[in-house]
């Protein structure tokens, strides 16, 4: 994965790019958390940053959790439509994903 940062009028944008696949769940988690929970440099006492980054630890491991799950879900949506169409050897390669 490669990523290349562009600043523009509108701000910083970042593109990303796989080779031969998609993004896995865990570079999605992460940029959902970095939306979510922004934890900023500036000076802050210890024990205030360390609960900032333990709740987005929790964030992000919740996140993940809740990505793989929706992913399983749709693949299982997925399958089960290829099965009722006929395609049961497609539907299997599917699950081999």
């Amino acid at each position: 994965m490669s990523g290349l940062i562009i600043g523009t009028g509108l701000g910083k944008v970042t593109v990303t790019a796989e080779n031969g696949r998609g993004h896995p769940p865990e570079f999605w988690a992460e940029k959902c958390v970095e939306r979510i929970v922004g934890i900023s440099d500036m000076e802050m006492p210890d024990h205030v940053r360390q609960q900032a980054h333990a709740f987005r630890d929790a964030v992000a491991a919740v996140t993940l959790h809740c990505m793989r799950e929706a992913i399983k879900s749709d693949r299982s949506t997925v399958k089960a439509f290829l099965i009722r169409n006929g395609h049961e050897a497609l539907a299997k390669e599917l699950e081999a994903l």
